[in-house]
């Protein structure tokens, strides 16, 4: 907490917060740099974001993070998109356990290649025991009725529906 900061109400905070995980290709652009690096930054923002989720002890985080339009995109970047979503998958499986987070999943999963809707099942299976629930999110509810593969995360041991 900063000297200007207020301390926070738990009280007054929403038990849902939900963010559109949008624009990190053009924040790469506008640095000169190119459009994957945004991509990658874009994975640090969802790991300070789920963090200070379980600090403020918020029930339910979804990000949407891929929408059906998305795979209008480059060949190339959808390509480093599924990678860097395999490697996510693979590097926060511990901290998820640790944290008694539980990963779900919601969308249309089966437009995923197979071997990221493989570790995609398979961290949600490893993490199905514990109480709380993480979901990664895809799809952007401004241009997509049908998501690809949204994510939302119950933070607080509360009830998840599936």
């Amino acid at each position: 907490m900063t000297e200007h900061s207020m301390p926070l109400e738990s009280s007054k905070l929403p038990r849902h917060v939900a963010i559109i995980m949008d624009g990190n290709g053009r924040w790469a652009q506008r640095r000169g740099l190119k459009r994957v690096k945004g991509h990658v930054a874009g994975i640090a923002s969802v790991r300070a974001v789920t963090r200070l989720a379980r600090q403020l002890n918020l029930s339910y985080l979804t990000l949407f993070a891929f929408s059906d339009e998305n795979w209008q995109r480059p060949a190339l970047e959808i390509r480093v998109l599924m990678a860097l979503l395999r490697r996510y998958l693979h590097r926060e499986l511990a901290e998820m356990q640790n944290n008694q987070i539980a990963l779900k999943a919601i969308g249309n999963l089966q437009q995923l290649p197979d071997k990221v809707l493989e570790d995609l099942e398979r961290t949600i299976a490893a993490t199905a025991l514990w109480p709380r629930t993480w979901w990664p999110a895809a799809s952007s509810p401004k241009t997509s009725t049908r998501p690809c593969f949204p994510v939302i995360s119950t933070l607080r041991g509360c009830p998840t529906r599936t």
